[in-house]
């Protein structure tokens, strides 16, 4: 079974924030295909053709303890784990294959209850704030200007996942690395028609 994991707060209130850029990009796959979450008390889910999707329910910081519960159900063989990367501005997408928690404490609780580190992941970049702290940064909400950017995002991630769902992390860098050039100018694109104030 290969589990695709979002990160994210859940609620209605958290649902546009940046730090939910995880929690959106599996909930855009899902609503692609046409896939419905069923409800658990720690976690969002669905088992579609031995792929368990995930949406922890235990906010950001515990995420770890909804990913170790399902761990403790499904024979799970490969890990997929989507989150937001301050580090990265948005529309920058980076792949790896395992690592450390990079400072995320989503990541962090995961590593923390699976008492492993080696699992695949997709950085999805948000940025880092200019005037505010970074915890109200993160959870607020993308911006009206953000949202073409924000939209090519979880297209691309989305086929990201597809390509781990196929053939694992060797399936998904080899597209990662075939396309991110023409993903990269598309965004770069909408950055500098947005600075021509929208018009060619």
């Amino acid at each position: 079974m290969k589990l695709i994991v979002g990160l994210g707060n859940p609620g209605k209130e958290y649902s546009q924030t940046r730090h939910n850029i995880g929690f959106m990009i599996l909930d855009r796959l899902l609503e692609e295909h046409q896939i419905r979450y069923k409800k658990d008390r720690l976690y969002h889910y669905i088992v579609d053709n031995d792929v368990l999707y995930l949406k922890p329910k235990t906010f950001m910081n515990l995420s770890g303890v909804a990913v170790s519960k399902v761990y403790d159900k499904y024979a799970v063989s490969s890990l997929l784990v989507i989150y937001d990367d301050i580090y990265l501005p948005l529309g920058e997408i980076r792949v790896r294959e395992k690592g450390s928690d990079g400072g995320h404490k989503g990541v962090r609780s995961i590593i923390e209850y699976l008492g492993d580190s080696n699992f695949t992941r997709i950085r999805a970049g948000i940025g880092s704030p200019e005037n505010s702290e970074l915890s109200e940064y993160v959870l607020d909400n993308f911006q009206p200007e953000e949202l073409p950017v924000l939209k090519e995002v979880k297209d691309f991630a989305c086929r990201l996942v597809e390509q781990f769902i196929i053939g694992n992390y060797k399936q998904l860098i080899d597209y990662y690395s075939k396309n991110n050039v023409s993903y990269s100018e598309k965004i770069k694109g909408i950055s500098e028609s947005k600075a021509k104030g929208g018009k060619e």
